[in-house]
């Protein structure tokens, strides 16, 4: 039996022995192609600061390029043994070449043409002076020293691995003797004793073997359990990483849609979340629970019911603060809630009750913390089918979801204050602008009625007085009122001519009396003879009527467009096209100048842009710019209207 234990024990240390020497062997030539790097990245570090300071060297103008000085350089250079040879080729008219290199025998030599070397590591570099490059500068470096180093290194490491085999072979030769091999020879001359009949009592007291058998059983079953544990451990490691990286994956992809979701979209959003969170944590209820803003009552926002789940929604509104105060207290002190309907304390009777009429067993919770780590809610599961056993992991991914949602909501509450605000905002604006467009009205009324009035009252009188003057029989005075009488005329008549045109400019007449197109046209024509650009326009004889408030807008986008275009475009011609579609006004403005860039339409300081597409957009309208650099811009203007709020035809 010995022999049969001892020829085990050898194949097992042989093994080892195999085994060690292979990893050592891996080590060691993994350390050898590691070493051999280093080497040569050393040698061509080297090589190449070498090249450096040669050419950094003959760059300089003390060394006057004569030959003498160049061989000292190079001979210096040749002191580090790794250089094979050097090569100085200076630019000039012979294309000279200066340089050493060593002979079979290792000896340093001149050369006068460079040498024809393959296979070796190479540096070049330029001599550069200010007036340019004047040469060039080839370092050869020799492999005999890396390679010296490197069999070195391989015998050191080979003696290393060697060494390092034989002491582990020993030392597991003598574990195994110490605990197998000794204890069973003890037991078997201990056998052949008792067999021969030459063993007693007090002999096998006195044998050292006595009980080491036993031992080294229980020692094995003692390992054996543990291994198997630690195996079962493993296992649940395992197995609780596999399920982390699925819940993070899904984690992923859950974020990465709040992250892109709009408005609209984010409740959906969370029902999902919810919905998948809660299959993946093994429960059939998901909620989520939002305090009211005096923190004195809390509602469901959110949840998720399993098939054959009835929903609580409905049960769970504006619930007063301490109906599950045992709940409660633990989510605002910021802790998770775990437990079963048997693990609730005597204090949560009035939640186990609710439960039983409900039919929860056992729940989850974290709490819903927003920015701030403030918290303002929970998020939860119910299990209703079975008694579900969660734990603080699972705890801590549901506050990973609630954290995520939390943020997302105020994220949400956050756009719909910014989007009320931007409503009120233009809602104002679109007040301020009518306010503005009746008052100009008003005063263009007042100044074209009232002060239009006094004024032709007051060339009427100067008429009379004309008429009145061939009475007055002083010669003199007579001419010299009627040079007086005609200058107040003109100026009466310019008068009045400045007081229509500020009248109109504003609030234009013929907006109000023959509509949009007529009023796009005058003002062409107006923007032509004052500006010299050749204008044509496309309007519709028998247009369709629009609204008031929206012709104004689109007559006054259209004058900013000409601003822009007289200040900017450079350009020498433009063309105007109106016309209806559908339900909606069409103004396209096209011009033939430098073309307006995304950066202009972008830019915050454009003013002018930005006022018309507010104009337009109060109207629930659109405005388009299409520019292409040297190609000129055009710009598209579309207002919707009621046909049925308007005369048809003008």
């Amino acid at each position: 039996m010995l022999s049969r234990k001892t020829s085990v024990a050898t194949i097992v240390i042989i093994a080892l022995v195999i085994v060690t020497t292979l990893l050592l062997g891996t080590f060691g030539l993994i350390n050898y192609r590691g070493e051999r790097e280093r080497e040569w990245t050393q040698l061509r570090n080297g090589l190449a600061v070498n090249a450096d300071q040669i050419a950094a060297g003959l760059a300089l103008p003390v060394w006057n390029f004569d030959r003498p000085q160049i061989d000292k350089i190079l001979e210096s250079t040749m002191r580090n043994e790794a250089i094979y040879a050097v090569v100085v080729t200076l630019a000039d008219a012979k294309g000279s070449v200066h340089g050493l290199v060593r002979d079979n025998f290792w000896r340093i030599e001149k050369i006068v043409s460079e040498p024809r070397v393959s296979g070796l590591p190479l540096e070049e570099r330029k001599i550069v002076v200010s007036s340019g490059t004047i040469g060039t500068v080839k370092l050869f470096a020799t492999t005999q020293f890396v390679e010296a180093q490197l069999k070195r290194t391989f015998v050191s490491t080979l003696a290393y691995i060697l060494a390092l085999d034989l002491i582990l072979t020993l030392s597991l030769y003598l574990l195994l003797w110490r605990w197998v091999l000794h204890p069973l020879k003890k037991v078997e001359s201990y056998a052949v004793a008792v067999s021969s009949g030459s063993a007693s009592d007090g002999n096998k007291r006195a044998k050292p073997f006595h009980g080491e058998l036993e031992n080294l059983s229980a020692s094995i079953e003692k390992m054996v359990r543990q291994l198997e544990e630690r195996y079962a451990e493993l296992q649940r490691t395992e197995k609780e990483l596999q399920r982390q990286a699925a819940f993070n994956e899904l984690m992923t992809s859950l974020l990465s849609k709040f992250a892109s979701a709009t408005g609209a979209e984010i409740d959906g959003h969370i029902r999902e979340s919810l919905e998948q969170v809660g299959r993946f944590l093994g429960g059939e209820y998901a909620f989520i629970v939002r305090a009211s803003a005096d923190q004195s009552s809390w509602s469901v926002v959110y949840e998720w019911c399993a098939e054959g789940i009835a929903s609580r929604f409905q049960n769970y509104q504006n619930v007063p603060m301490g109906t599950a105060a045992w709940t409660e207290d633990r989510i605002r002190a910021n802790q998770f809630v775990i437990a079963t309907i048997d693990e609730l304390p005597p204090e949560a009777n009035s939640i186990r009750e609710r439960w039983k009429s409900e039919g929860t067993l056992a729940t989850v919770q974290a709490p819903l913390r927003g920015r701030g780590g403030n918290v303002n809610g929970s998020i939860g599961l119910f299990s209703c089918t079975h008694i579900k056993t969660w734990d603080e992991a699972d705890a801590r991914r549901l506050r990973m979801l609630g954290d995520a949602i939390a943020n997302t909501l105020e994220r949400k509450s956050a756009e719909e204050a910014l989007l009320l605000s931007r409503e009120h905002l233009r809602a104002l604006s679109s007040r301020l602008q009518s306010l503005r467009e009746e008052e100009r009205t008003r005063i263009s009324r007042e100044i074209h009625d009232h002060l239009g009035q006094l004024l032709t009252a007051l060339k009427l009188d100067m008429r009379w007085i004309e008429r009145k003057l061939p009475g007055i029989e002083e010669t003199d005075l007579r001419v010299s009122l009627l040079i007086k009488l005609n200058a107040a005329q003109k100026l009466t008549d310019e008068t009045i001519v400045s007081v229509q045109k500020i009248a109109s400019e504003l609030r234009p007449g013929v907006l109000d009396r023959l509509g949009l197109a007529a009023a796009l046209e005058v003002e062409a024509q107006a923007f032509q003879s004052r500006t010299g650009l050749q204008c044509e326009w496309n309007l519709p004889k028998d247009c369709v009527a629009m609204p008031q408030e929206q012709a104004t807008a689109m007559f006054r986008i259209f004058q900013e467009i000409l601003t822009n275009i007289a200040r900017h475009a450079q350009a020498t011609k433009i063309s105007v096209c109106l016309k209806p579609e559908e339900n909606q006004m069409v103004l396209t403005v096209r011009d033939d100048g430098r073309g307006m860039l995304a950066s202009d339409i972008d830019n915050a300081k454009s003013l002018g842009i930005l006022g018309m597409q507010e104009r337009a957009m109060i109207l629930g309208g659109a405005i388009v710019f299409d520019g292409q650099s040297g190609k000129g811009t055009t710009v598209t203007v579309r207002i919707p209207f009621d046909r049925t709020a308007v005369p048809q035809h003008l």
